[in-house]
């Protein structure tokens, strides 16, 4: 066995001392063998020399395991679109209970067409829908004057419930 780390110097000297053994009597070998601690009772050369070198250049021990890396932190990739910081999350606040609700309220709601409970994005998305729906520029000339009507009672609606939620 031949250490990676070892010099071209001391890998030739193993060579030569290898082809050296390699020509020595079965005797001779055996008694180098019990020199070097070992029990020398092969009977072939050629078990003896592989034993002999082998003991005296054994192999050289396994590298230690590289340490893991660390893991990297965790990123939250489905909410980094989020802005926590933007005025909608800065102005959130809970929906409104029906029972505190007032009467006039209620009218703002049942205008835009939703439940009393509903939040703020909820709201919005009303408005937007029947102000496009009402806009007097998307309305025929016959019923120009109920879509302004209702248009104003729309904007009416949002921007109170909007005033009451803000």
């Amino acid at each position: 066995h031949v250490d990676k780390d070892c010099k071209r110097a001391e890998v030739i000297e193993r060579v030569k001392q290898a082809m050296l053994w390699s020509e020595l009597p079965l005797k001779e070998l055996q008694r180098i063998a019990r020199a070097h601690g070992l029990p020398g009772r092969e009977t072939q050369t050629k078990e003896l020399l592989h034993r002999l070198t082998s003991t005296l250049w054994p192999p050289p021990p396994p590298p230690p395991p590289e340490p893991k890396p660390k893991p990297k932190p965790m990123k939250f990739e489905r909410f980094e679109h989020f802005n926590f910081g933007s005025p909608n999350f800065q102005n959130f606040k809970k929906p409104v209970p029906p029972s505190k609700a007032s009467k006039n309220l209620m009218h703002h709601f049942n205008t835009l067409g939703i439940a009393p409970n509903s939040g703020a994005a909820e709201i919005k998305k009303a408005y937007r829908k029947l102000a496009l729906k009402y806009h007097p520029d998307k309305n025929l000339e016959a019923s120009k004057e109920e879509a302004s009507r209702r248009f104003r009672e729309v904007a009416e609606a949002y921007a109170a419930l909007n005033q009451f939620l803000g």
